[in-house]
């Protein structure tokens, strides 16, 4: 069932520096990076979400998150807080802590953002992939889909390991959001594990078909 009744909350000051640092940033990758979005509509406007992204590069995560009309919450490894001020601000960015790895206390982080009606940045390949190319999935996108009820929506990131070709007008950044996979949607299989690496490679196929696309535009 889509029921999208409850929205984020966030207190008034945190919502208007995030919204400042969204505005501010996304006009200096449209300026030098020549970032282009798509599929915006795609995103739902509530309720909890995966967005689900290919990784290729660091700038990855701000990508989606200026991309995306709505707040968004990503994972960032802990040693990141440490920095005096640097962590502070990285929470107002809306990432919360994680040891290496994405462990069971990373999921249920996880879980508990979507429970709240959240929308959560995952990468289903679990790491960058060199050359921009796409990785295969790993099980923990589809378990936190299938244990959260959620729908997930597939992202296409392209540009960003070559960034320096947008920033002297050889090319530009896009990021696309694809159509949502809604819950009732998911691949299934009689095996547990199996049901998520089915809707984790489900997921990377949409973006692949995604990319396939891209291949064929001007640019």
């Amino acid at each position: 069932m889509r029921n999208h009744s409850n929205t984020d909350r966030e207190t008034g000051a945190g919502k208007d520096f995030y919204r400042f640092c969204r505005v501010l940033v996304l006009s200096v990758f449209k300026i030098f990076l020549r970032l282009k979005v798509e599929g915006q509509r795609n995103v739902p406007q509530e309720g909890g979400v995966i967005l689900a992204s290919n990784h290729c590069s660091l700038l990855d995560p701000p990508l989606v998150a200026v991309a995306s009309r709505r707040p968004l919450y990503f994972l960032a490894k802990k040693e990141l807080f440490d920095p005096p001020g640097f962590g502070t601000l990285i929470a107002a960015l809306h990432a919360f802590p994680v040891s290496r790895g994405f462990g069971r206390k990373a999921i249920e982080q996880v879980l508990r953002m979507l429970k709240k009606e959240r929308m959560v940045l995952l990468f289903p390949e679990g790491t960058r992939q060199r050359y921009g190319k796409l990785g295969k999935a790993r099980a923990g996108v589809g378990m936190i889909a299938l244990k959260s009820g959620k729908p997930i929506v597939p992202v296409w990131v392209s540009g960003s390991h070559h960034a320096w070709r947008a920033f002297v007008g050889l090319r530009r950044v896009r990021v696309s959001f694809g159509a949502p996979i809604w819950p009732e949607e998911f691949r299934t299989a009689e095996d547990r594990k199996q049901r998520y690496q089915c809707i984790g490679d489900q997921v990377m196929e949409a973006i692949g078909r995604m990319a396939g696309q891209e291949a064929k535009a001007r640019w």
